[in-house]
């Protein structure tokens, strides 16, 4: 029994048996809500976790803590706008006051506080520049439209005119060629067409001072006339008359189709003579005439004997055919002369070349 024992001993114990935990069960989603609950859910009903974060449910628009801004940021910059062009009526006046209401509006629905009221100061001084540039555009035209402020121009010939002057800028009459023995008249006069262009005339009137003093600076226009007294077109000129014989002469250009057929002059009354003897005058000497297959030239020299500077002087050249009659005119022009000075002039023909036609020059200065 003893090695039965022995035998029984010598084989290993039976450990105990090991232990496994049984598997963890596999969840199973639940079903996805319905789109009533699923929008209960978001408005803040049910569990979802969502709807309990009340930072889901702010406004895009805030400032840093949390406040909404976006009516005072609108309402301050209408305001800058309407600040900025307040100088144009009306349109500063109506953002002014929007730029306020929506300041003041922000203020109410306790949004930024600085930036409303910023827009409302800007806006209201918009709408008070923009009010004040309108009530001064109103007021002008008031003014301007009562015919009480308008400018008057009036010709007192005892007050505005002194004899002794060296203008005049009085009222002015018909020169006739007969005016009587103290007023200009007029000693001869021509006209005719450029040979060059049909439409331009060419005209020449000569005026005769019989007095010892001059006649002013003052207005002279020569009017071309239709055969029924229609004016076709007039030529003016600001200019002295020396004693004696003087010239004017120029061109009509905008006669066109039309036929001059004669001429008025219109200058100062024989009450603008100057009581003033002249002081000096222009000399002419030297004469060139000068012709080729186009043009003619008549050239010279001007010499001033007035104690004074003049701004220039104007050579009114006469062109005349072998009966005296006149056929062309030129005119020249220099420019400063000082007293005792001598300056050359050239005077240009540009119709038919007129090489043996005889030449007179009538100088006048300004």
């Amino acid at each position: 029994m003893g090695r039965g024992t022995l035998g029984a001993m010598s084989q290993p114990p039976e450990g105990p048996e090991q232990y496994s935990p049984p598997p963890a069960p596999v969840p199973i989603p639940p079903p996805p809500p319905s789109i009533s609950d699923a929008a209960a859910q978001y408005s803040g009903g049910g569990d979802n976790p969502y709807a309990q974060n009340p930072a889901y449910h702010r406004a895009p628009s805030t400032s840093g803590s949390g406040a909404p801004v976006g009516l005072a940021v609108a309402s301050l910059v209408i305001g800058i706008v309407a600040l900025l062009t307040g100088w144009i009526p009306v349109w500063g006046i109506v953002l002014g006051l929007l730029a306020a209401i929506l300041g003041f509006v922000a203020i109410g629905k306790k949004q930024s506080k600085g930036l409303s009221i910023a827009g409302i100061i800007t806006g209201i001084i918009g709408a008070i520049m923009s009010t004040a540039v309108l009530v001064a555009l109103i007021a002008g035209a008031n003014w301007i439209s009562d015919p009480d402020n308008w400018p008057t121009f009036s010709y007192d010939p005892d007050n505005s005119y002194d004899p002794g002057d060296l203008y005049y800028n009085g009222d002015s009459t018909t020169i006739q060629p007969d005016a009587g023995g103290t007023s200009l008249s007029i000693a001869e006069q021509a006209f005719g067409k450029s040979e060059s262009n049909p439409e331009v005339w060419w005209f020449a009137v000569i005026l005769d001072n019989p007095n010892s003093t001059s006649f002013p600076a003052a207005d002279i226009t020569v009017q071309a006339l239709a055969a029924d007294g229609t004016v076709l077109d007039d030529n003016w000129t600001y200019r002295a008359v020396a004693p004696g014989k003087t010239a004017l002469v120029g061109n009509f250009w905008d006669v066109g189709g039309g036929e001059i057929a004669s001429l008025q002059v219109l200058g100062p009354p024989a009450d603008a003579l100057s009581s003033s003897t002249p002081e000096g005058g222009l000399e002419l000497s030297d004469f060139t005439v000068e012709s080729n297959d186009w043009s003619t030239t008549v050239s010279g020299t001007v010499t001033s004997t007035f104690g004074e500077l003049k701004y220039g002087a104007v050579i009114a050249v006469v062109a005349r055919d072998d009966s005296g009659a006149i056929i062309g005119v030129a005119n020249a022009y220099v420019g400063e002369l000082a007293a005792g000075a001598t300056e050359k002039f050239e005077a240009f023909f540009y119709d038919t070349p007129v090489p043996d036609a005889k030449f007179e020059a009538y100088p006048w200065p300004y």
